[in-house]
């Protein structure tokens, strides 16, 4: 839930409207308190595994895993940053400027970072298009998950019939209700064209901030949305054949950060009680002890053949302990899909790109995975804030996502250079792979031919033909 067939107002009090009510806020309310946990984890705020001592010694070591591994998982989907090509043809059109444009005018890159971050903590990702008076382009704007809910047809999830946002906190509240079909004389037709806009605002004052069924809203307006979409593009962070929203990246790493922080939290507490020798008397009683002036030196009033002190070591380093520490956030990193750095930290200068792919073919394959999904969801942005924006709409709009992890200069030169060496490849798309201009480097070329007659005709016969550069070949 919530599945439903026919949309209700809020403000009705009829057994079917309680019902979808009930199971909204059923809902709504357990998605909210994961998210939370999760948000709070993310931030390093989490449960603590021992009690504090009542001297208020806390022994309690937190390592924030969770944190690490958000980040790490949204620095390799996004990289370097993500465009767009217009068409999927790789011409520059007007287009393409525009959705520049759109995007520079929401920050684009703290936009794209924040919904892949929010997409790994929270599951699922909402964005609402705003449109503006003084501005070209629509308002983006990331929509919380603690705020957001979709109802959808039971037979077919992807069949929205209406997307919810709703905050509540202070005894206050809005609720706003975008509705798919128009408004007829026994409630709202789904099957007619259009959306509408249905804004309530809490009638009864309740307290806190959880969303309770007892409620009441009270209806403020219907507007109809001008437009054949709705303002609202959400998509899935990883697929979930089982429910309409998305799965999150953290969710199993919250469980063994937990499990890490209570082994390294029970070190830190057999350290600080056992790191020091122990002194241990035999064949005396404390009253036998005599303390000198000395450094507080302590003598025994006892003949030594009837006394023993000596000093108790721990007999173990706490290897065993520091080993299952070392499997568990192993095993919280591959939860995510990726590889724990400590495993790697040695090797790093030994791996050749073969072998870094290798390594994080899972992370890799992750990667890809949520790409799919986020692509559907930012191109889908760029088509409705075009048309919010008057603009001609595209029938295609492509992602454009950089390489997840570097490449070897070398590798890559030498395999273009092969490549161009036995003509699989002409000299002008070499020059495209490697980022040089065309005609630039075709005028310097002629330049450089014009200023030493002596290679002037080899370079001359190099532009004239297709040939390659290291076949012996000129003229």
């Amino acid at each position: 839930m919530p599945e439903a067939t026919q949309y209700i107002f809020s403000d009705s009090k009829t057994t079917a409207g309680r019902a979808i009510e009930d199971s909204f806020v059923a809902e709504h309310n357990k998605r909210a308190e994961r998210i939370n946990r999760a948000w709070r984890y993310y931030e390093g705020e989490h449960d603590l595994p021992l009690k504090v001592q009542k001297d208020g010694y806390d022994d309690n070591v937190i390592v924030n895993h969770v944190g690490n591994l958000a980040d790490k998982l949204v620095a390799f989907m996004i990289g370097d940053g993500i465009s767009f090509d217009a068409g999927g043809d790789g011409a520059e059109t007007e287009t393409d400027e525009q959705i520049r444009e759109l995007w520079e005018q929401n920050r684009g890159d703290i936009m794209q970072n924040n919904i892949a971050l929010s997409g790994a903590i929270e599951g699922h990702c909402a964005v609402r298009l705003v449109p503006l008076e003084d501005s070209e382009y629509p308002r983006l704007t990331r929509i919380r998950q603690g705020h957001f809910a979709a109802f959808w047809n039971p037979f077919d999830m992807s069949d929205v019939l209406w997307y919810r946002l709703q905050h509540q906190a202070g005894g206050m509240g809005r609720r706003i209700d975008y509705v798919r079909g128009a408004v007829t004389e026994t409630g709202v037709d789904h099957s007619a064209d259009g959306w509408l806009e249905i804004v309530y605002q809490l009638d009864k004052v309740v307290s806190g901030s959880v969303i309770d069924s007892t409620a009441t809203w009270k209806l403020v307006s219907v507007e109809p949305w001008e437009y054949p979409f709705p303002p609202i593009v959400d998509w899935q962070n990883l697929p979930n054949p089982n429910g309409y929203y998305g799965l999150d990246d953290v969710k199993g790493a919250i469980k063994l950060n937990n499990a890490l922080n209570f082994i390294l939290s029970n070190i830190q507490r057999i350290i600080k009680h056992y790191a020091a020798p122990k002194t241990i008397g035999l064949g005396f009683s404390t009253g036998d002890l005599i303390e000198t002036k000395v450094g507080g030196f302590f003598t025994v009033n006892r003949p030594k053949t009837e006394t023993d002190i000596f000093n108790l070591e721990m007999q173990s380093d706490l290897g065993s302990s520091m080993q299952m520490a070392a499997i568990v956030a192993e095993s919280l990193w591959q939860s995510g899909g990726m590889i724990d750095p400590q495993t790697m930290k040695d090797r790093i200068g030994q791996l050749t790109n073969f072998g870094l792919r290798v390594l994080f073919s899972d992370a890799l394959k992750k990667t890809e995975k949520k790409r799919l999904l986020y692509s559907e969801g930012f191109e889908q942005i760029c088509k409705y804030a075009l048309a919010l924006s008057g603009r001609a709409v595209p029938d295609k709009v492509v992602t454009i996502w950089p390489d997840v992890l570097p490449e070897d200069e070398g590798v890559v030169s030498n395999a273009l250079l092969q490549e161009l060496d036995h003509g699989i490849i002409s000299k002008r798309t070499y020059r495209a792979i490697r980022g040089y201009d065309e005609q630039e480097e075709l005028d310097r070329l002629a330049e450089e031919a014009a200023q030493n007659p002596n290679i002037g005709g080899s370079i001359l016969g190099l532009l004239a033909g297709n040939n390659a550069f290291n076949r012996g070949q000129v003229g």
